[in-house]
């Protein structure tokens, strides 16, 4: 996959909207491409994730430990397991492959060298991360 074109995957996400050209192809670069087979396990539910997943091609499932949560058939562009670019997190479900695909992994201590090494575009992404908590906390509130 051309670095245009993930670039544009990740310029379409709300974490990393208003990043220039530049800061999207800097953060682009710290991306891991992995190939996995059709039902490979990419994340185990309860495991402790170390950073966020961008599906770039094909489809994957997101299956719920939980009976009562319906499973989700993640696409291309979307971000799994967003918050541990931050934080330390374990999820309730496991993701794998319903086909062959192309995913990019985001490492969360590469993640945050590249916020402190670039602060501009740490400050961009906390910018978009309280824009959506203040959004998500008035829809509440209404």
């Amino acid at each position: 996959m051309s670095n245009s074109i993930l670039k544009k995957l990740l310029s379409a996400l709300p974490v990393f909207q208003n990043l220039s050209n530049d800061e999207l192809r800097i953060l682009a670069f710290i991306g891991k491409r992995q190939e996995h087979l059709s039902k490979e396990a990419i994340y185990a539910a309860y495991s402790e994730s170390d950073g966020a997943i961008l599906l770039s091609a094909g489809r994957a499932i997101i299956h719920y430990e939980a009976d009562h949560k319906p499973d989700v058939v993640a696409r291309r562009g979307m971000l799994m397991n967003e918050l541990s670019l931050f934080t330390p997190k374990q999820y309730d479900y496991d993701i794998s492959g319903l086909e062959m695909i192309t995913i990019y992994y985001f490492d969360r201590e590469d993640f945050l060298h590249l916020m402190n090494d670039f602060p501009e575009i740490g400050q961009k992404i906390q910018t978009n991360i309280a824009r959506r908590l203040a959004d998500n906390l008035a829809v509440v509130s209404d």
